[in-house]
């Protein structure tokens, strides 16, 4: 089998780079200044990225070929939906986050993948963030001070979402980084 020319390497490790701290710092405010499919998209990917963190933290310790055997494209891991499911099914998450988790990551697919001029005002969107409910969860006076209200706003409501799931999922991944007493519930 014949190796990956340099470029086509670099543009894979491009892709699944998760970045660093000063990416995490600005993220957030680039997706809140961005359009909505960008918005979207960037925001389940960092949800994504702190799920597969978060079921890690669960396995032994693996190495570079390991990790790619489960996680990389043809890998049982590779697709973000089973790995929604396996963090249920292992007890790592409840049934309202499931649900949450589903919700963005179909929203995310019709950005991702439609060919039709999408925004967070197109129905179907519309209908499918209302059904969002982690933000109902938690208390109404953090979620008006992180993304201002109305949170039915179905943009503020998707990406206050997603904010809430990384938060949880970055919080139960490293909790020794977390000294400020706040517990996003993942139940």
């Amino acid at each position: 089998m014949t190796r990956d020319p340099a470029w086509r390497s670099d543009l894979k490790k491009l892709a699944y780079n998760p970045g660093g701290l000063l990416e995490a710092l600005y993220m957030p405010k680039y997706i809140s200044e961005t359009d909505d499919r960008i918005a979207a998209i960037l925001a389940a990917t960092g949800v994504e990225d702190h799920l597969i963190a978060f079921i890690r933290t669960s396995m032994v310790s693996l190495n570079k070929t390991e990790d790619n055997e489960l996680f990389g494209q043809a890998g049982p891991l590779a697709n973000h939906g089973i790995r929604i499911k396996l963090a249920y099914a292992l007890g790592f998450i409840g049934k309202k986050t499931l649900n949450n988790l589903e919700i963005v990551r179909l929203i995310r697919n019709a950005f991702a993948h439609s060919r039709k001029a999408i925004s967070f005002s197109t129905p179907e969107i519309h209908a499918a963030c209302k059904k969002l409910t982690i933000t109902d969860q938690t208390e109404s006076q953090e979620s008006s001070m992180l993304f201002g209200l109305p949170l039915d706003d179905p943009r503020k409501r998707f990406l206050a979402t997603a904010r809430l799931l990384s938060d949880g999922l970055m919080r139960a991944t490293n909790p020794q980084l977390f000294d400020d007493g706040r517990h996003v519930p993942l139940d």
